[in-house]
């Protein structure tokens, strides 16, 4: 199997005398480490020693940013508190380095939506309200410069890569599914905060009757989704219209950030059920190619888009180190080229025996 093959170690628990950087690291198999730089609230559970150990943290950027490198930018890092006078990310960076492991880096825009003064970067529904719960609207200006801005910094680390959580409208394609549940949540979280509202003004597309159209579509589609009405939101041409003016916008931006920060993997983690239109072939677009996040048990995930997958390895989405075995060889199978094993700061040491394992049958076929 030749897929680039990752673990998730957030800074917190990269700690030396954690141990589990080596652990991960010793001879698994693994091609690089990603560590989320920034990212949403964090709270985090796992046994160490046979005794429960919590972590709790505010969002925000896990390392001492450098605030004149911010100067021009009108919103500014806020810093998590955990790391006091350290500094996280230049140590894993140094250490993935002399273990000759590359290193990529998380920017989780849901850390900018729950800053309680940055109203403006959340999202809105059809309704107006905002959507404090999901990530930040990677339309509006402010938000954009502060992401390149970030990146920028973080380039002196070397990352062999960069993945941006919940990007989604960049890589948004076609209509929303018909089935209930996905469908309400797909209209649910189609934005329409003043940046995309302007965004759409600009193209000659109405925001207001798109929003109507949402309205109607999700009513419909609560009270039966297959119904004439909710059958119509999947051909709604104002909604598509709308969705087509934010996407394009999205991707032209992707695609300057792509030029800026060259020679870097990078990658928009998404959802498990949004995977973008066009990506089955796991093509990238605007220089972001998708990673998926894997739900257990659904095989379909990997065999329809079997581009790059987010897995958390450890129970209960594999019941034991054969069920992992025979995932990986299916992803192998299934010509997954892109894989980041998530989960391994709450799992037992038992969990990265599995993994180890696993990777083991899988580097020899």
């Amino acid at each position: 199997m030749n897929a680039d093959m990752g673990m998730v170690i957030p800074p917190w628990a990269l700690s030396e005398q954690s141990g589990l950087l080596e652990a991960a690291v010793g001879e698994s198999g693994l091609d690089r480490i990603v560590v989320p730089a920034v990212s949403g609230v964090v709270r985090s559970l796992r046994l160490s020693g046979g005794q429960p150990e919590t972590f709790v943290s505010d969002a925000g950027w896990h390392y001492p940013a450098d605030a004149s490198r911010y100067a021009n930018t009108r919103l500014k890092p806020r810093l998590a508190r955990w790391f006091g006078g350290r500094h996280p990310l230049e140590s894993a960076a140094q250490r993935a380095a002399q273990r000759g492991i590359r290193l990529t880096l998380r920017f989780d825009l849901l850390a900018c939506a729950s800053a309680q003064d940055w109203p403006a970067v959340r999202r809105k529904n059809a309704w107006g309200q905002e959507r404090p719960d999901r990530a930040a609207c990677p339309m509006n200006a402010d938000l954009r410069q502060l992401l390149d801005d970030t990146l920028g910094e973080l380039e002196q680390f070397d990352p062999a890569g960069y993945e941006i959580d919940d990007w989604c409208g960049a890589l948004d394609g076609g209509a929303p599914p018909l089935t209930p549940l996905p469908l309400c949540n797909s209209l649910l979280d189609v934005c329409f905060c003043e940046s995309c509202r302007q965004a759409a003004l600009g193209a000659g597309v109405d925001a207001e009757s798109a929003a109507r159209s949402v309205r109607v579509g999700l009513e419909a589609a609560l009270k039966d989704a297959s119904s004439p009405g909710a059958r119509r939101v999947a051909d709604d041409a104002m909604i598509r219209a709308y969705r087509d003016v934010r996407g394009a916008q999205q991707r032209a931006w992707l695609e300057r950030v792509a030029a800026r920060h060259d020679a870097r993997v990078r990658r928009c983690r998404l959802p498990a059920g949004s995977a973008p239109a066009g990506s089955a072939t796991g093509s990238s677009r605007a220089g972001w190619a998708p990673l998926i996040e894997y739900t257990p048990g659904d095989r379909g995930t990997f065999e329809r888009f079997p581009a790059a997958l987010n897995v958390a390895f450890w129970r209960p989405g594999f019941a034991d180190a054969a069920a992992l075995v025979r995932f990986v060889r299916a992803l192998a199978d299934a010509g997954v080229s892109y894989v980041d094993f998530d989960g391994a700061d709450e799992s037992p040491p038992e969990a990265l025996d599995w993994l180890r394992q696993a990777l083991r049958y899988a580097r020899r076929e």
